[in-house]
């Protein structure tokens, strides 16, 4: 008897294996877009304050300096073998900013009733 009617779906078992969402990569990556947040914006503010003062060039280079690591995770986002880093790295700098508004407000805060 031949039968020519197309096979039906593959049984569970057979099926290959879909791409696992990396949770390491994911967490490797929020750590270092937190720190990131932090640190390139200190790191920057510092040497450009203690080379140019306090001008308009190190006023926008700092924010430059924080809104780079937030472009980098976009970009990290299009290729697939980054793209859970990339998605790490965005939900750390978003929480760094959300956590450093909080400390500016904070010690604003302090510093403006003393």
């Amino acid at each position: 008897m031949n039968d020519d009617s197309p096979p039906g779906p593959m049984p569970a078992e057979d099926t290959p294996a879909g791409r696992r969402t990396s949770t390491g990569q994911v967490i490797g990556g929020a750590v270092l877009g937190f720190i990131a947040s932090w640190l390139l914006a200190i790191i920057t503010g510092f040497a450009l304050y203690t080379t140019y003062g306090d001008s308009n060039s190190t006023t926008v280079s700092i924010y430059g300096a924080l809104g780079l690591p937030a472009i980098i995770s976009v970009a990290l986002l299009v290729p697939s073998r980054t793209r859970y880093r990339g998605a790490g790295l965005l939900i750390g700098v978003a929480i760094g900013s959300v956590l450093g508004a909080g400390v500016c407000v904070g010690v604003g805060q302090v510093l403006g009733s003393g």
